[in-house]
């Protein structure tokens, strides 16, 4: 059960009370802000047999925008029984062509791999082991992500996975937006609006080389 502001308690319902089984809230978003989320399950049933359940936020204060749909699931994670959020499989709708640069591995000072992209608007699918690197540093047109990698886990803004060092993320890119997933079925989200300076995307190694067991970018047309 969460609030407009996406903080949630996990616990049972009966119908009629709810119980919760967390002490304190657990925050839905971070480094970003949605607000009075709403969520629907009138829809064809997911591998477990049961209907997806699909929220969708606004996304920003008073100029703001609905965010990306996104499926909720109830997983334990590293972190505890945790709700993650995964964007919607209808994204992979939209793709028009496919990078794939799985089983890279990147040295700091290295060309960016991604120079050749364009397009501006991604679906960013990466998996990568950072126990050799200091820090992992995505440009997405223009707005800096910086993964930080030390003996305490990964770290991401505000998020932290303690212990991790192999990093798991995936990134929808739009107009006026930069929807983070991270950590293992996205564990963390974070809704960013962002004003692109450019349509480009780039990645570099920082300390150490990073060995990517996926890295795969999904150029997008629009929905319109």
């Amino acid at each position: 059960m969460y609030g407009a502001s996406g903080d949630y308690h996990i616990g049972s319902f009966d119908g009629k009370t709810f119980n919760p089984e967390t002490k304190q809230k657990i925050p839905m978003y971070h480094d970003g802000r949605c607000y009075a989320a709403q969520t629907f399950n009138n829809t064809p049933p997911g591998p477990d047999g049961q209907p997806r359940r699909i929220q969708v936020g606004w996304q920003g204060g008073r100029l703001g925008q609905l965010s990306t749909p996104t499926e909720l699931t109830l997983r334990t994670t590293p972190l505890g029984l945790r709700v993650c959020k995964q964007p919607v499989a209808e994204i992979a709708k939209l793709r028009t062509r496919t990078v794939r640069l799985d089983g890279i591995e990147l040295a700091p000072g290295a060309a960016n791999p991604l120079a050749g992209l364009k397009g501006g608007l991604y679906d960013i699918e990466l998996e990568a082991d950072l126990s050799q690197a200091d820090r992992l540093v995505l440009d997405i047109r223009g707005t800096k992500l910086v993964v930080e990698a030390s003996a305490d886990g990964l770290k991401l803004g505000s998020m932290t996975i303690p212990g991790a060092r192999k990093l798991s993320l995936r990134l929808i890119v739009d107009n006026t937006s930069l929807d983070v997933y991270f950590g293992e079925h996205g564990v963390y989200y974070s809704p960013k609006m962002i004003r692109p300076t450019s349509n480009s995307i780039g990645v570099k190694a920082v300390g150490g080389p990073v060995a990517f067991t996926t890295l795969r970018v999904h150029e997008l047309k629009s929905i319109w």
